[in-house]
């Protein structure tokens, strides 16, 4: 068979080769200068194939459980017998598996290898225009650099197009166009995995401080989820890696003009506020010359803590051993339940994926269109998104492999 794959990231490369090797004659669509360009910068460079812990939950989506249903047919384990094969040997760091030499350049090279060994056609700098079914696909496309017009026909089609973040790597959202076209609902694609933005002026007297922190999601006032890690204090909010992997959500919950705030907790050793406010009256008791400006020094960063000082309305050059109960309650309670409102997100270019995409209410299992038999979808573009740690490239990997075994 001819079996066209549109769209040369993580899923459309993995999808030929497997394709190929079904002895099929693939051809990839591409409309960067090169496939894979994403790949590279997956995981700082070192690109986090996968990770080792592959519960539901790290996945998300209007259907979530549309991810169990693929990674039932195509495993972590399945994808990482492949990349052995292509040979990648792994390491692994707290369940992520790298490539041993953390070079995520190695990831693409063996890709191209295998695909240049498969014979497999490769046409880059090729926009999809349009596509159209009959007895077989028609995908009509332009050059981007000479402007020719082509048509190419197909028997089976993959779309691996990729969402619409980091546009500069190729996913520029245009095959939500092509899978609308064809008759595909297309749920509101939002940045996620991505930084929360704060119209509270605080933050840029904190900007550029780090710190392990808890981070509490809230919806309407309603506790949602939580993350712990080393939080990131922009000008413009909050980052990092707990951030992000709330942001999904915050960014539904905002297109849905919905409140969002989070509570950050700055000590989140401390099981509760009330032992946060035993352990800062011993500090006083040990240090009884100390300012309130003085007493947590040590615990946080200066600005931090006259940042504290002031949202409680206290004096830093007031003696910290003057402070009531209350007060001390007050200034605990700041350190462990930050209030922080949250009014939108970067834009797609900051984000490392999209939540949102082809509503897989209208694709099979086996990752087929339920709308137009033959056609198939790979990666970003359905409306599944993981956590950080590998999840969205091991999702790539695994839809890219299933739908070329299900052609």
């Amino acid at each position: 068979m001819k079996i066209g794959i549109i769209g040369g990231g993580a899923a459309g490369l993995t999808a030929a080769i497997q394709a190929a090797e079904g002895c099929n004659e693939v051809t990839v669509l591409e409309h960067m200068d090169r496939v894979g360009k994403k790949i590279l910068s997956t995981g700082n460079g070192k690109c986090n194939l996968t990770n080792t812990d592959q519960r539901p939950e790290h996945y998300h989506g209007t259907h979530p459980d549309f991810a169990e249903q693929v990674f039932r047919q195509c495993s972590y384990a399945e994808v990482l017998h492949f990349f052995t094969k292509l040979g990648i040997y792994t390491k692994n760091k707290n369940g992520g598996l790298y490539p041993y030499s953390e070079q995520a350049s190695a990831v693409l090279d063996v890709l191209r290898m295998k695909m240049e060994a498969l014979h497999i056609q490769i046409c880059c700098n090729t926009e999809v225009e349009q596509i159209a079914h009959k007895d077989q696909f028609h995908v009509f496309t332009v050059d981007r650099n000479s402007s020719e017009k082509k048509e190419y026909l197909f028997d089976r089609l993959i779309l691996s197009t990729g969402g619409k973040a980091a546009k500069m790597t190729g996913s520029d959202g245009s095959g939500y166009r092509l899978a609308a076209s064809m008759g595909h609902k297309i749920i509101e694609p939002l940045p996620a995995l991505v930084q929360l933005r704060s119209p509270d002026a605080f933050f840029k007297g904190i900007a550029g401080i780090r710190c392990d922190a808890d981070i509490q999601l809230y919806i309407d006032q309603v506790y949602l989820n939580h993350e712990r890690g080393e939080l990131q204090l922009t000008d413009y909010g909050i980052s990092g890696i707990p951030v992000f992997q709330l942001s999904g959500a915050a960014a539904r919950a905002l297109y849905e003009h919905h409140h969002v705030h989070v509570l950050i907790d700055f000590m989140p050793d401390m099981p509760s506020v009330n032992d946060l406010k035993v352990y800062l009256q011993s500090r006083i008791k040990d240090t009884p010359y100390k300012t309130i400006g003085e007493l947590m020094i040590g615990m946080f960063h200066k600005n931090l803590c006259s940042l504290f000082i002031r949202q409680c309305d206290l004096k830093s050059t007031k003696k910290a051993e003057c402070l009531s109960d209350e007060a001390l309650f007050r200034l605990s309670k700041c350190m462990k339940e930050f209030f922080v409102r949250i009014n939108s997100t970067n834009s797609f270019d900051q984000a490392q994926t999209c939540s949102g995409g082809i509503d897989t209410a209208e694709i099979k299992d086996t990752l087929e269109s339920k709308l137009i038999p033959g056609l198939y979808f790979a990666g970003e573009i359905m409306d599944i998104n993981g956590d950080c740690g590998g999840y969205n490239l091991q999702w790539a990997w695994s839809t890219g492999l299933l739908a070329a075994q299900m052609l």
